[in-house]
């Protein structure tokens, strides 16, 4: 059996203040393959947006362009704080026959990382293929 890798391009978008980190694809059989990736702002520590996902229906030779995910956005936590999934990475999950996301949270006061230790939970979802949209994120 042989096995080839090609380099290709999903998106682009460094702009000098942000650029898209943590891209992961899962798999939702026989040939749907997700990709979940999110902004990361470049001056501060780890100051992450939304997650966003693009789908190819091809086994990865074509994909659908990024979408923002609102279902997996940051949320107000307390008077001040916003908490958001990172670390997501897509799985499929045979006993369920459905594709989870799995990945910890992060929390901001004012945009930028409180005094340490912050709140760090695990966070998932669960993609709906159909609608090809993500469930809102839980811990």
């Amino acid at each position: 059996m042989r096995c080839e890798i090609e380099l290709s391009t999903v998106t682009r978008g460094y702009d000098r203040r942000t650029c898209w980190v943590g891209a992961r694809a899962g798999v939702v059989p026989p040939s749907t393959a997700v990709l979940t990736t999110q902004k990361l702002r470049l001056n501060g520590s780890d100051i992450f947006y939304a997650l966003h996902s693009a789908r190819s229906d091809d086994r990865g030779r074509t994909w659908s362009p990024l979408r923002h995910q609102d279902t997996l956005d940051r949320r107000s936590f307390g008077d001040e704080g916003e908490i958001v999934p990172c670390g997501f990475t897509p799985a499929w999950h045979a006993k369920s026959g459905k594709l989870l996301g799995t990945g910890h949270t992060a929390f901001y006061i004012n945009d930028a990382h409180p005094i340490s230790p912050a709140p760090c939970w695990t966070s998932y979802s669960v993609y709906d293929a159909d609608a090809d949209r993500w469930g809102a994120w839980r811990t």
